[in-house]
């Protein structure tokens, strides 16, 4: 099972009552990939571990999930991500956590926390590209806003978060990277993946032609 936290205003989801759109609010989304019996009772201690607002849960195809929060993020916003992946979940760590959700700069901005345990984790690090899978959650700040006159308290916002949570942090996720610079790509792989994925970049894009991306340079 994957589960995530999110911190936010609540969206007009169906499963929720018209009085708690646009309140403050935590949603665990989860996954379970088996027998829905079995499901049913893993997220059980979620249910009863405090009263819910609303819930909505069932059976549905992969895309269906992949595509379900489409609707909150439409084109012409503007957006600006920072990320981490926390290497736990400490009291200070949820401290600093809790004082930044508590002052979301719009009312669109999110934080959400996936949890990386289970099966990411039973893999070595360095088998594979997607590396620091023996973190245990990933910290994703999701600043978004609709008029240029709030770029500057929305990105102070979001970076002063980052640096605040640095201290927690062991890496990040190569696809919630912004413009930060190869230092900053490097920290998405240990240093073993990295080398690797340099030689196969030397092999077969010696001249960097695909580079419009987080670039790993031959």
């Amino acid at each position: 099972m994957t589960v995530w936290l999110v911190a936010r205003h609540a969206p007009p989801l169906p499963f929720l009552p018209d009085e708690v759109h646009g309140k403050m609010v935590v949603i665990v989304p989860f996954v379970w990939l088996g027998k829905p019996e079995e499901g049913k009772k893993l997220i059980k201690p979620i249910q009863d571990a405090t009263k819910s607002l609303g819930e909505g849960f069932g059976m549905n195809p992969w895309v269906g999930w992949q595509s379900g929060f489409d609707g909150l993020v439409g084109h012409g916003a503007r957006n600006y991500w920072k990320s981490h992946h926390l290497k736990d979940f400490s009291d200070a760590c949820i401290d600093e956590i809790v004082d930044f959700a508590g002052r979301l700069p719009s009312e669109e901005c999110e934080v959400f926390i996936p949890h990386m345990e289970g099966a990411p984790s039973r893999i070595p690090e360095n088998d594979t590209a997607f590396s620091l899978r023996n973190t245990p959650f990933v910290l994703n700040i999701h600043t978004r806003w609709q008029e240029t006159a709030n770029d500057e308290k929305c990105l102070k916002w979001a970076r002063e978060f980052h640096e605040r949570t640095q201290k927690f942090a062991k890496g990040v996720y190569v696809n919630f990277l912004s413009q930060e610079g190869e230092n900053r790509i490097k920290e998405a792989y240990t240093g073993e993946v990295w080398d690797r994925l340099v030689e196969v970049k030397n092999k077969w894009d010696p001249e960097n032609r695909f580079h419009m991306n987080q670039n790993i340079k031959p």
